[in-house]
């Protein structure tokens, strides 16, 4: 008799991941979150120790831009 129980609720555990849960998930609106990484390269001015001179150009007015700020 035990047996018959878990081959029942093996069976409706088989049919619920099988066919409910695909359902409800083709069914839900998934909201993408917004990548922290993809946004820091976007908004990345460069650094001290960038190979290419328009980098290594937009750092240091940054810097510039920075000081002078501070400075007032």
């Amino acid at each position: 008799m035990i047996s018959y129980i878990i081959i029942f609720f093996s069976l409706l555990c088989a049919v619920f991941y099988v066919f409910v849960v695909p359902y409800k998930l083709t069914n839900k609106k998934i909201e993408i979150q917004p990548n922290i990484f993809e946004s820091f390269v976007e908004n990345d001015e460069g650094y001290i120790w960038s190979t290419s001179s328009e980098r290594k150009k937009s750092y240091k007015d940054k810097i510039e831009t920075h000081d002078s700020k501070n400075k007032n």
